[in-house]
């Protein structure tokens, strides 16, 4: 998934995803509960 969106690896993915939602993809993952328009 992260070469899809021009993401080098995973961990760039996860470190760019925490800084503009304030959660890791797992918390949010975690929770069930995912908004489209959330994200």
């Amino acid at each position: 998934m992260a070469w899809q969106l021009n993401f080098t690896d995973s961990i760039h993915l996860s470190k760019a995803f925490k800084k503009a939602y304030g959660k890791t993809i797992m918390e949010v993952r975690g929770a069930g509960q995912v908004n489209c328009e959330e994200f």
